[in-house]
């Protein structure tokens, strides 16, 4: 055990602990994670780097934060924490109430009673913190001594409560569209739990209100906020409204507002047959007035694709328009056998896959238009705005603060009150007084001179 714990305090092994946990943040914050980036942004990823791509989830390096590799990181952190703040208590408290050694420095002998050494350093500022028949202790900002233990302790709370948020937290995404309602135990968009987590489910059904987007001139978002609503089962309704720098917590819960955000188009088609098939496509809005925004679907029923785009504006003249325009193109892809490729290496072949688009119609359609589209009738029914919300559930961020307070108040010890000792040794008919200071003793000396000054001048009268 002594051996395990030299090693898990080792400078070197404390060092590289710090550099691998740096490291996981930057690799969360260079890899595209799931919760903060958009599909447009993970699909760009990707395809520029191809090679990263592919390490990236079975790494974990798209979900950094809740991988079973940087709890392990910080458990192991915190036991190091923990024993090095176990190490510098017991130091704290030998130097706050233990007899402690003078220094080795030459001292100043002062020709006073014990009852003159204790009374002219006490009104000096020092507290008389050990004292037998030979010697005496003085300490100014004794609790000083306790700098390095409460920065060490603060350090292993914030990582005890990271720790219990990387085990125990519940992320869900969800895409809402205007007057819908997202049930309990209903399918998540992304669902993202700690090792620990266990399922996600909301206390209750959440309903999209509004959806509130204001565009530049140059067609990026200017604000964004989304209106909701919690609805209770006792029919109690508590409306909240997030937004990009506006965050929500309720029952527990910690609402962000996503990034993505479009249009939810209500699309029907009839077969020759009278058959209605229908379907709500979410559409990412458009970067640009004059740029579409696409999306391939199947729907059930159809044994076709339906490769769909629309422009914010059917005029394409503003980004923010109630005027959009859907255009449908319906797919028939069959695939066939291509050429034969590979080595020939121990059997190894590959057989190429080829797909062919056939296209059977295509349409273009803005609000309550009907028309003919291949074998169906295409008809938009209607358009509403969809947006995406972000619910997390964890415990440990009010353990985080509270550890980055413990983490103030040590550094405050340790930089702006740190502990001078006086030690009085009796010598003869006096005293030997020697000096010292945990830090900045060149600039506390002439606090001691101080001190002596008044021996000497108590002695002159």
């Amino acid at each position: 055990m002594k051996q395990i714990k030299q090693f898990l305090l080792a400078r070197k092994t404390v060092l590289t602990l710090i550099l691998l946990i740096l490291a996981a943040v930057v690799a969360g914050y260079i890899f595209p994670q799931k919760f903060t980036a958009t599909e447009e942004q993970f699909q760009k990823w990707h395809e520029a780097y191809p090679f990263w791509s592919q390490w990236s989830g079975r790494l974990g390096l798209d979900h950094v934060f809740t991988t079973p590799w940087f709890a392990a990181l910080l458990l192991i952190f915190l036991v190091t924490l923990t024993l090095s703040t176990v190490d510098q208590s017991r130091f704290s408290y030998r130097r706050t109430f233990g007899r402690g050694t003078a220094p080795d420095s030459e001292g100043t002998r002062i020709a006073a009673s014990r009852e003159d050494i204790i009374s002219i350093i006490r009104d000096a500022g020092y507290g008389l913190a050990y004292h037998d028949e030979s010697s005496l202790k003085f300490i100014r900002h004794r609790w000083g001594y306790w700098g390095n233990a409460l920065l060490h302790a603060g350090m292993a709370v914030v990582i005890f409560s990271s720790l219990l948020i990387v085990l125990t937290e519940k992320r869900g995404l969800i895409h809402i569209v205007e007057g819908d309602t997202f049930l309990p135990g209903g399918p998540w968009l992304l669902e993202e739990t700690g090792i620990l987590g266990g399922r996600f489910i909301l206390p209750d059904a959440v309903r999209l209100e509004k959806s509130n987007i204001e565009f530049w001139e140059t067609d990026e978002v200017k604000y964004q906020t989304t209106v909701f609503s919690f609805m209770g089962s006792d029919g109690k309704e508590t409306r909240h409204t997030v937004g990009i720098n506006l965050n929500v917590n309720n029952r527990g819960l910690r609402i962000y507002q996503g990034r993505s955000f479009g249009e939810a188009f209500y699309v029907s088609l009839t077969d020759s047959a009278g058959k209605e098939f229908n379907r709500v496509f979410n559409l990412d809005h458009p970067v640009k007035r004059d740029k579409a925004s696409y999306g391939n679907f199947m729907l059930e029923g159809i044994p076709y694709m339906l490769k769909t785009k629309y422009y914010a504006d059917a005029e394409k003249r503003t980004i923010d328009s109630k005027d959009p325009l859907l255009v449908m193109r319906l797919v028939q892809i069959d695939q066939s056998l291509g050429g034969v490729t590979g080595s020939g290496e121990g059997g190894r072949f590959k057989m190429d896959i080829v797909e062919k688009e056939k296209v059977l119609g295509e349409v273009s359609l803005k609000t309550g238009e009907k028309k003919p589209f291949g074998p169906y009738a295409a008809e938009l029914v209607h358009v509403a705005k969809w947006t995406s919300l972000i619910f997390t559930r964890s415990i440990g961020m009010a353990g985080v603060f509270a550890g980055f307070f413990i983490i103030i108040i040590g550094g405050t010890l340790t930089y702006f009150m740190p502990p001078r000792e006086i030690h009085a040794v009796r010598e003869g008919d006096g005293f030997n007084l020697t000096f010292k200071s945990m830090k900045f003793r060149n600039l506390y000396e002439d606090e001691f001179k101080k001190i002596i000054g008044t021996f000497n001048e108590r002695k002159n009268r």
